[in-house]
């Protein structure tokens, strides 16, 4: 099964730059034979041309720049327009992957053929609650609310639930939305993929650093 991965940027300051970085080298040494799309919504040119340079490469299959931030939904519904994949993977610049991440995730939902969507990251402490919480399926933790951040779909259950609103939370609002269609995402036993945005926190970065323009 072809598996497309889409991920999007904005550099709104260095600190997200350098993630971004560790995202996409991360990317190419554990998932090396996925489709990979990047939408670059602007904000440093040597960003920009590190990213192409991966695209000569072939390390990116596709690459989008914006000359203003669209937004990451923006930018999701443009990578999953032109995705090849029978798999679609979302994904923030702030991830980390480890090996297997792919290979566990398209596992589950290969061996699942119910309304699942899966995520490699540990469940954040804001959906850790029973609130949230769905059981579990052979291992997996399955959560109403969690792993906005990466998570796989199969491409048939993303047109079922539709695109991304091009607002604010539209990962919270597309998610809800999922929630109330009966999906549920699974959660991975032992993750593989860390939150590094969430991991130093946020405190440290200017309030207008983060704001998107929509």
């Amino acid at each position: 099964m072809k598996t497309s991965i889409i991920l999007t940027h904005w550099a709104q300051n260095e600190f997200r730059s350098r993630l971004m970085r560790e995202c996409v080298q991360s990317i190419v040494s554990t998932a090396p034979e996925a489709e990979c799309i990047v939408i670059d919504n602007g904000g440093n040119a040597s960003d920009s041309t590190y990213l192409l340079e991966h695209c000569e490469r072939k390390n990116i299959a596709c690459y989008i720049r914006n000359r203003h931030n669209m937004s990451f939904a923006f930018g999701y519904n443009q990578g999953e327009k032109i995705a090849t994949g029978d798999y679609l993977v979302f994904t923030s610049n702030d991830i980390v992957f480890e090996n297997g991440w792919l290979e566990e995730c398209i596992g589950f939902l290969e061996t699942h053929q119910g309304k699942y969507l899966a995520t490699p990251l540990a469940i954040d402490r804001l959906h850790d609650c029973q609130r949230y919480q769905r059981g579990a399926v052979d291992g997996w933790t399955l959560n109403a609310a969690a792993g906005s951040n990466v998570f796989v779909v199969r491409k048939k259950d993303f047109q079922i639930i539709g695109e991304f609103e091009n607002k604010a939370l539209a990962g919270t609002k597309w998610m809800q939305r999922y929630s109330k269609m009966g999906y549920v995402m699974a959660c991975m036993p032992v993750p593989k993929a860390k939150d590094m945005a969430f991991k130093e926190g946020f405190r440290n970065i200017p309030k207008h650093a983060y704001q998107t323009t929509l």
